[in-house]
């Protein structure tokens, strides 16, 4: 009696991890909907406009920059949703392999340069360049891009970002990236759909779907990830597990 009462503990805990995961999931691509009909109007509006020539061109060209950023906000934001999908819903495993998170910060850098130099920012790296985590590559370093890129957008020209990573000593990588930006005002729904979409330093735009994104991947990972910021200080947060263990299929 006990076992099938463990089995169907088992299967209850499955089916409230499917819904949350379908909620989620129908927030998303209503998000994504609502998105992209906006973007689909606007750049209608422009067809429109210089088919029946109602509007001088020079207003219409100079829509242009604007549906640029829109088209280039509804690809990321995209993009992302098809990470979250290709490793939730489809069930892809995860490939567990040493990674070094030196190697691993500079590769991202170089990745993010273009963004960097815009602003003129100096990104330091303080902790022990030898560490090495047992995780999935490829997923530490999306999380990781969408959260250094979330500091570069609302860092101010000249600033500095600082990752620093240190080894608790208790099997957890305790990995901090801070920026000396605008700050952010409430970070209780940073990661929910609730929240404002904010705009950096240079009126960049986005989606608001990164970071919920990259809530959901890091779970996959038994990564915590929370925020703490002030007027001009925000810090993101993550205690990676040094060896990680996947959870078995009984």
């Amino acid at each position: 009696m006990e076992e099938v009462q463990k089995e169907l503990d088992k299967l209850q805990q499955e089916k409230e991890e499917l819904q949350h995961q379908l909620d989620l999931s129908k927030r998303a691509l209503s998000l994504l909907a609502h998105d992209i009909r906006g973007i689909s109007s606007n750049l209608k509006w422009v067809v429109d406009s210089l088919d029946n020539k109602e509007v001088p061109q020079d207003l219409v060209f100079g829509m242009l920059p604007e549906l640029k950023t829109e088209v280039e906000i509804n690809r990321q934001a995209t993009e992302n949703a098809l990470q979250w999908v290709k490793y939730t819903a489809h069930g892809k495993g995860l490939n567990i392999e040493p990674v070094s998170v030196y190697n691993l910060y500079v590769a991202l850098v170089e990745r993010l340069r273009v963004l960097i130099s815009e602003k003129q920012l100096r990104f330091q790296y303080i902790g022990d360049h030898s560490l090495t985590i047992q995780t999935d590559a490829y997923l530490i370093s999306f999380i990781l891009t969408q959260i250094l890129a979330n500091s570069i957008k609302y860092s101010y020209n000249g600033g500095t970002v600082t990752v620093s990573v240190m080894n608790d000593g208790r099997d957890k990588i305790k990995l901090s990236v801070v920026d000396q930006g605008m700050g952010i005002e409430d970070t209780t729904k940073l990661f929910s759909f609730d929240g404002p979409r904010f705009t950096g330093t240079q009126g960049e735009k986005g989606s608001g779907l990164s970071l919920i994104v990259v809530k959901e991947l890091a779970s996959l990972l038994a990564i915590d990830i929370w925020v703490t910021s002030e007027a001009s200080e925000t810090k993101f947060e993550l205690n990676i597990p040094n060896t990680f263990l996947q959870k078995q299929n009984t």
